[in-house]
């Protein structure tokens, strides 16, 4: 009769251990699971907020030289604004996008050449420009002067350098998206 009832116990108690440890079990997997998937999701999320950077230091230049275009034409302070705003947001979008990918060293690099393609037009084009257009308005110089500058194409050049490395940043984070959307489908 002891034994029988050795027996049971050792019955009842495995009958219960078996689907407290299955339970145990599958918490955990889908413990694991989630803690991936929000992880997934955070970088998914990272991402676009890069993304959105990038775009947003596009913008920038976009205002620079639409202000740039505009004093040039006009002749009138006022129009600079564009330009002055552009330069203080790509300043800062710049500088806060380098420390969101600082684990990303070529995407760091794509951005500190950004940096030096921005200074570059602003050493080689939009300061002689405008300094061209300010002389004509003080009367030192005439709209000759400032077409033939805007003629040597240097403006245009480094523009579209910067898009094109503008773009390249962009794409590789589109790459990486696509890579973390698929981390955190499966």
């Amino acid at each position: 009769m002891n034994q029988l009832k050795m027996k049971l116990k050792t019955k009842l108690m495995v009958g219960f251990a078996i689907p407290i440890a299955a339970l145990i079990i599958i918490a955990s997997v889908v413990y694991g699971s989630l803690n991936s998937m929000i992880d997934s999701n955070g970088w998914v999320n990272h991402t676009h907020k890069v993304i959105a950077s990038g775009e947003k230091i596009l913008g920038s230049m976009v205002d620079m030289e639409t202000g740039m275009r505009g004093y040039l034409v006009a002749g009138k302070e006022e129009f600079l604004e564009p330009y002055e705003g552009g330069q203080g947001v790509f300043k800062q979008t710049i500088t806060t996008l380098k420390r969101t990918v600082d684990d990303n060293p070529a995407q760091v690099a794509r951005l500190t050449k950004i940096e030096e393609l921005e200074q570059e037009w602003q050493k080689n084009a939009a300061e002689p420009q405008i300094e061209a257009r300010r002389s004509v308005t003080s009367g030192k110089a005439t709209m000759d002067d400032v077409i033939a500058i805007i003629q040597e194409g240097r403006g245009k050049a480094s523009m579209d350098a910067i898009r094109a490395k503008i773009a390249e940043f962009v794409d590789e984070e589109q790459k990486l998206i696509g890579i973390r959307n698929a981390d955190s489908e499966s």
